[in-house]
């Protein structure tokens, strides 16, 4: 695991622990369970993937790229910015933990509607991959332009995939930010300037 990744995992994981230390699991009333999951409008494994974005959209992570080589692809590196102070009492945890639940419990209402492509009213785990991978893809093109330089053959390795799919990844990115700043203008996207990449 990359160096920065554990951090994050760790809040996450303590978060999501103290939210859903009481939810019924499978293996017990399997009933029970779907409908906690229907009443959540998202699968289990869309969660994190939505809780991720919406983590680095309010500063909570940051997010970084490391390629794995010259001409390798990029690979996301996550440091979490929102750590629990050590010294703190089991009570101040359990108060960090509910403020932190509840900033990400109003992310999820405001990205689940973002990631649900099908209008189904319900986020797939899939659903949920595409979408972080849209916002990483967005945050990716500006890494290279920022270090690399504007050439699509850069972001091309970068994202590994093929120089012909760049502007309608643009273009999906830029709708994305549109979007996302009009649900909340605290959060800090920017739409990529896609001249650089060519034409679809």
């Amino acid at each position: 695991m990359r160096r920065g990744v554990i951090p994050f995992l760790l809040i996450s994981l303590f978060v999501l622990g103290c939210s859903n230390g009481n939810e019924q699991q499978p293996g017990g009333d399997l009933e029970e369970y779907l409908k906690t999951i229907q009443e959540k409008g998202m699968s289990e494994r869309a969660d994190p993937d939505l809780r991720t974005v919406g983590s680095i959209l309010i500063g909570h992570a940051s997010l970084s790229f490391q390629r794995s080589g010259p001409g390798g692809r990029c690979w996301p590196r996550f440091t979490s910015n929102n750590c629990p102070n050590p010294d703190m009492t089991a009570e101040e945890r359990q108060e960090f933990a509910r403020r932190s639940q509840l900033q990400y419990e109003e992310l999820l209402r405001v990205l689940k509607p973002m990631a649900d492509l099908d209008g189904s009213g319900f986020v797939s785990t899939e659903e949920a991959r595409e979408f972080r991978g849209l916002f990483e893809f967005g945050c990716l093109a500006q890494h290279v332009r920022a270090n690399e330089g504007e050439e699509a053959a850069l972001l091309a390795s970068a994202a590994a995939l093929s120089p012909e799919v760049l502007p309608a990844k643009a273009r999906q990115f830029n709708e994305l930010c549109r979007r996302l700043q009009e649900a909340d203008p605290r959060f800090d996207v920017s739409p990529i300037d896609s001249s650089w990449l060519g034409t679809e």
